[in-house]
């Protein structure tokens, strides 16, 4: 016996009108179901997934991998083609995948730092930089991500060159592809030299007030007056001395550096060692901004005695928008204001860490640098006797 013989006779759960014709005529409606039902459930359509970087490790071939970094290829596609950034991309200590980016007018200098964590980032270790062809990657219109998307940035060495890959998984069940061969190898003297300071200090003092860099997506051509090839700008840079260190509250209203400097530096920081605070001024011919940048009493650190003016060397926008709507609920941002070879330097760190929870002594950069991700936004200055 069947379902539908089985409740042949029963009136409940009938229409009413077949109530009705049971009740006043005595007679059944006749009934009967289909039998089949369409299904109501819609399947998901299948979406091939994106690589896992841990099985990276089967392949020798790849030398450097990033998967799904949200903020990285947020940089990366922010950036203003017209600017036409530098970058070089590197294995930190084991520890990071790293990649620098600078302005090639000046400044900033953008200086990423990814954990090594074998999902978002995968590196062997090699004391190789390797460039990273920024330039030419903002000239692809399907360079693109969204938070339904996937992608992987992969570097490959086959043994005699070294190539870079782009895929982008949106949606399809192929991925849209990217490939540049012969991508620059370079030793630490390329890093050495993105993060030297003299040669823009003998432009500044000449007034020229552009920094020119030879062979941009190459090795940089190296001179004694820029890198006698024995020091470790990268060192130096990451155990520089801290001067002022503030967290920001108000991610809102953060400093912005969105005018481009002019030949003639009319940018600058005055540190008041009276009203023990700091300022951010833009000058020009018949105007004067001022913007508040710390004081000592909202300051982590704030060290006596150094009051001044400290110029900005050259420097223009490098982004098309501000890449701090990447900052996460976890992150923080601070302001830094460091002494950075023989002059300073000051900084946006954005970063995990709480500086505030810290129980050791902090004096250095590298104390406030975890092995979480940062992101550090950097400009030089010079000291105005």
């Amino acid at each position: 016996m069947t379902t539908i013989d089985f409740m042949a006779d029963s009136d409940v759960f009938k229409s009413t009108k077949a109530l009705k014709m049971k009740i006043f005529y005595d007679r059944k409606l006749p009934s009967s179901n289909p039998e089949t039902v369409p299904s109501m459930v819609q399947h998901a359509r299948v979406k091939k997934p994106a690589n896992n970087l841990i099985n990276f490790k089967n392949d020798k071939s790849i030398i450097i991998a990033i998967q799904n970094d949200t903020k990285f290829i947020n940089m990366i596609m922010n950036c203003r083609r017209q600017s036409s950034p530098i970058a070089h991309i590197f294995v930190e200590s084991n520890q990071y995948v790293s990649c620098i980016i600078k302005n090639a007018n000046g400044y900033p200098i953008i200086f990423i730092r990814i954990p090594i964590d074998n999902v978002y980032a995968y590196a062997q270790n090699t004391r190789n930089i390797y460039e990273f062809p920024i330039q030419k990657l903002l000239e692809k219109e399907c360079v693109k991500f969204n938070r339904n998307s996937t992608y992987t940035i992969i570097f490959k060495y086959d043994g005699q060159n070294v190539t870079f890959n782009y895929e982008l998984y949106d949606g399809d069940l192929e991925p849209s592809r990217i490939e540049f061969t012969n991508i620059a190898t370079n030793n630490q003297s390329v890093i050495n030299n993105l993060l030297a300071t003299e040669n823009e200090i003998s432009l500044h003092s000449m007034s020229t007030g552009s920094l020119k860099i030879v062979n941009p997506h190459k090795q940089i051509q190296i001179t004694n007056s820029i890198s006698s090839g024995n020091e470790n700008n990268l060192l130096a840079f990451i155990n520089m001395n801290i001067i002022i260190l503030r967290v920001v509250q108000d991610l809102t209203n953060v400093l912005k550096f969105e005018t481009k400097n002019s030949i003639k530096p009319n940018n600058y920081f005055i540190i008041d060692p009276v009203e023990n605070n700091m300022n951010f001024i833009s000058e020009t011919s018949n105007s004067k901004n001022v913007k508040y940048v710390c004081s000592k009493a909202d300051s982590l650190i704030w060290t006596d005695l150094i009051g001044g003016k400290y110029e900005l060397l050259t420097y223009s926008p490098l982004f098309k928008v501000n890449y701090s709507k990447s900052i996460t609920s976890n992150d923080k941002l601070y302001y830094i204001f460091t002494s950075y070879l023989n002059n300073y330097m000051f900084i946006k760190l954005i970063t995990s860490f709480d500086v505030s929870k810290s129980t050791q002594k902090i004096n250095t950069l590298s104390k406030i640098l975890p092995k979480d991700y940062q992101i550090l936004e950097c400009y030089v200055t010079v000291k105005v006797e």
